[in-house]
């Protein structure tokens, strides 16, 4: 019996030496809001999904919220560099720029999201203290990652054929990039 508390004892001090790890970690990063958002949006818009990672990696906790940022992230990215390979094959400009436009702006809610986190990180606030509010937020950047897939995917379709797909291919397409938008319009907060 005496063995059964000692362990369980021991289970939840390590629990709490990993929350005040990571509660550590997001509060010795040295970027501020302005800098992390800066840095992100550099690296958005070199598309380079593997540096967005590390910016995140870095200035962000480990919790689930951060690993659904670099989701999200990474899929936003693949779909812009997508859409740019899409219009060297001949895809309708006009699906093309939607492509490109949405993930953008996909792109800055996730960038505005990752500086909120950060923020509130640095609070010192433990992750169960807002679980409830985080965990919808993963679930909006799990969605978002994979209606962005999904959108890249019709792209896809659409590069195959060189643009010249029958009207139903094109309208999956554009139904896609709709979905992308609401998406995104959702995460931001505009409606």
């Amino acid at each position: 019996m005496i063995f059964m508390i000692v362990g369980a004892l021991s289970i939840l001090f390590l629990i709490w030496i990993v929350s005040q790890l990571q509660q550590q970690e997001a509060s010795d990063g040295t970027l501020s809001p302005a800098q992390l958002r800066n840095r992100l949006r550099e690296a958005i818009n070199r598309r380079r999904a593997d540096d967005v990672r590390q910016i995140l990696e870095t200035a962000l906790p480990v919790w689930p919220l951060r690993a659904a940022l670099i989701e999200a992230s990474n899929e936003l990215i693949a779909l812009s560099n997508a859409a740019r390979l899409a219009a060297e094959a001949g895809v309708p400009t006009d699906l093309v720029q939607r492509a490109e436009a949405e993930a953008h702006r996909a792109l800055e809610g996730v960038v505005e999201l990752a500086v909120r986190t950060r923020t509130v990180a640095a609070q010192g606030v433990h992750y169960a203290d807002i679980r409830e509010t985080a965990e919808q937020e993963v679930h909006d950047l799990r969605e978002l990652a994979r209606v962005a897939a999904t959108a890249r995917a019709a792209l896809a379709r659409l590069t195959l054929t060189e643009g010249r797909s029958d009207q139903e291919t094109l309208r999956q397409a554009e139904q896609e990039l709709r979905l992308l938008e609401t998406t995104a319009k959702a995460l931001s907060g505009d409606f």
